[in-house]
């Protein structure tokens, strides 16, 4: 999915989605960008939107380049309707990012983020395994392997601000 290993985004991901699954697929973004308008994922939202995401899977897949591999903006809208979005990352490998392979700001609802690999881009400087920022709800992480390189400052999981998790 997405055009070539050049192409800005590969999947994008708006309004309500529910029950929608990506199993076995090859998703690209540029594994050369450094903007953060590329990923190979995306649910980029609004504050407030009231649209989120309802049981979407991303399962055993190859999710490769971009700023980010996976872009995860206000996931679920806002505060109220956070908990009614989820989104679950299992079994896949996520390499070439340039920035984080998960980017998860504002009300995301993570249902399982376990059994992935991930490995950054060889020329990154600043990289995040897992980053997140505002109010996330991280429900289940389990065995992930990261193997991260950088010139500067390498996190596996940076938390900004709060997050909640049931399961570490």
């Amino acid at each position: 999915i997405g055009n070539t290993k050049d192409g800005l985004i590969g999947v994008q991901m708006n309004g309500d989605l529910q029950d929608v699954t990506f199993r076995n697929c090859d998703i690209y973004s540029s594994n050369t960008a450094v903007n953060t308008g590329n990923y190979a994922v995306g649910y980029p939202n609004t504050s407030g939107s009231g649209t989120y995401p309802v049981d979407v899977r991303f399962i055993h897949n190859n999710i490769e380049g971009g700023y980010y591999n996976i872009y995860l903006f206000y996931l679920g809208s806002g505060s109220a309707t956070v908990g009614g979005s989820s989104i679950q990352i299992d079994s896949n490998t996520l390499k070439d990012a340039y920035n984080s392979s998960i980017y998860a700001n504002n009300y995301s609802n993570i249902s399982s983020l376990s059994y992935n690999t991930i490995t950054n881009r060889a020329n990154a400087t600043n990289f995040y395994g897992v980053y997140s920022s505002n109010y996330n709800i991280w429900n289940k992480i389990e065995s992930n392997r990261m193997n991260l390189t950088g010139s500067e400052n390498v996190y596996g999981f940076y938390e900004l601000n709060y997050s909640q998790s049931s399961s570490l």
